[in-house]
C-alpha cells in the first residue's frame, strides 16, 4: 500500500488531490504500470501466485511495462505482493480518462 501512495503523491498527486477526478473514476477504470527486472519476473510470478494471483495479475509477470486494468480484488493482491517484493522499481498508477 506504501508504494501506491508514494505513487499517488509523486506522480498522480493532481489526480489524487481532485476531488472532480475522484468522483468521476470507477475502480474498473484504474490501471497500474509495474516495472519489475526481466530476471525477477519468475520470482514475482512465484509470490503472487502463492496469494492467489489471478490473469491479470498474471499478464503484468509476462509482459512487463504494459499496462494492466485490474479489478479491486486484483489491485489488493497486487498491493500485497508489492509491500513484501524488493525488485519492483516503479508503481504508477493513472486513470483511462487521462485527467
Amino acid at each position: 500500500m506504501a508504494l501506491i501512495e508514494k505513487a499517488m503523491e509523486a506522480g498522480a498527486s493532481d489526480i489524487a488531490s481532485s476531488s472532480e477526478a475522484e468522483a468521476s473514476v470507477e475502480p474498473e477504470d484504474h490501471f497500474v504500470d509495474v516495472w519489475v527486472e526481466p530476471a525477477e519476473a519468475p520470482a514475482l510470478r512465484e509470490t503472487m501466485s502463492a496469494q492467489g494471483h489471478t490473469p491479470s495479475i498474471d499478464q503484468l509477470v509476462y509482459a512487463p511495462n504494459e499496462r494492466v486494468a485490474l479489478s479491486d480484488e486484483d489491485q489488493a493482491v497486487l498491493e500485497e505482493a508489492l509491500d513484501s517484493f524488493t525488485v519492483v522499481y516503479g508503481f504508477e498508477e493513472v486513470f483511462h480518462n487521462g485527467e
